[in-house]
């Protein structure tokens, strides 16, 4: 983790990353991410990791490192991965609003566990000032494959004004998040991730002058209702028979194949989307939310200028309600 780390830094300092020691053999665990590059984002292999570099303005990097023996609690692995990883920064404040999640856990389509941990950081003696420091935005997310961890980092400007991991400009983790497989992985009986769905899902946004609520009621029975609709069932109980066995309740009928679903209304045209359902934590641990997030593939607008356009893929965050 070394050798990446200096990369990491160098990524920011002098905007150039050099691979160390080319011809060194790579870590055979490598072989075993399977994963899609954000577009235009270059990837540079090293003996101990995989650097995925963007090719913008802003120079952000996604790496995935070596496989490590685990030591049986992820939140631990997590914890010793970003003291390796950012060993050279220290947390700080970021300035987005509302601050943003410490701590992620959750699993993936493909049955395996994994914990995020997210913070603003800056290097270490930098400038405390807020009108002259730069701050960064670092997450380390560490998948648990059985008696060893695989583990990736993320590093960007603040979200705030980030094009990389922003809440407004461009986030490329869903995309790259819905890619993420690993190679020699069998995933454990019974996991139950489309069934983790069902229930429903409210999610709200705020603009300047208003604001919006969008809600999602998914059956087992494989039917789907939305706002209006939805509001119609919200006081029923969540075992309502006659609801959740319905062939005909709500809007439309959805299918789920690994972390892809489908949506296919009873009026209008099949539309796709990828899933992936976390818990977050704001207070370290004491409560969690449970979250589904819903990214829809769109084509992005045109004549947006140096950056991605805002929203032009839709990941959503909905939060689990209780009826």
């Amino acid at each position: 983790m070394k050798r990446i780390l200096l990369s990491i830094i160098m990524v920011f300092c002098v905007s150039v990353v050099t691979a160390q020691n080319p011809g060194a053999q790579s870590d055979p665990s490598l072989a075993n991410y399977i994963y899609t590059a954000p577009q235009g984002w270059t990837p540079l292999q090293f003996a101990d990791g995989i650097i995925l570099r963007s090719n913008t303005s802003e120079n952000c990097a996604i790496v995935m490192y070596a496989m490590r023996p685990s030591s049986g609690n992820l939140f631990q692995d997590a914890a010793t991965a970003w003291g390796a990883v950012f060993q050279a920064f220290e947390v700080r404040p970021t300035m987005t609003f509302p601050a943003l999640p410490a701590l992620i856990q959750g699993v993936s389509a493909q049955g395996w566990v994994y914990v995020m941990v997210k913070q603003g950081i800056a290097l270490r003696g930098s400038a405390r000032d807020p009108l002259n420091e730069q701050q960064f935005f670092g997450f380390i997310m560490v998948a648990n494959l059985g008696n060893r961890v695989a583990a990736i980092s993320g590093l960007s400007k603040d979200p705030l004004v980030s094009a990389c991991f922003g809440r407004s400009l461009g986030d490329v983790w869903p995309r790259f998040f819905s890619s993420l497989q690993f190679r020699n992985w069998n995933p454990p009986a019974g996991n139950d991730f489309a069934q983790k769905i069902h229930g429903v899902w409210q999610a709200i946004s705020t603009s300047v002058g208003g604001g919006a609520v969008h809600r999602y009621v998914f059956t087992p029975a494989g039917r789907y209702a939305e706002l209006g609709v939805t509001q119609r069932y919200m006081n029923l109980s969540r075992t309502e028979y006659a609801i959740w066995t319905s062939k005909t309740f709500g809007d439309g009928a959805y299918s789920i194949s690994g972390n892809q679903m489908t949506f296919r209304p009873d009026r209008g045209k099949p539309e796709t989307g990828f899933l992936r359902l976390e818990q977050i934590s704001e207070d370290g641990g004491k409560t969690w939310k449970e979250k589904l997030y819903i990214l829809t593939i769109r084509t992005p607008l045109q004549n947006c200028g140096p950056f991605p356009c805002a929203n032009a893929e839709g990941d959503v965050a909905y939060e689990r309600q209780n009826q």
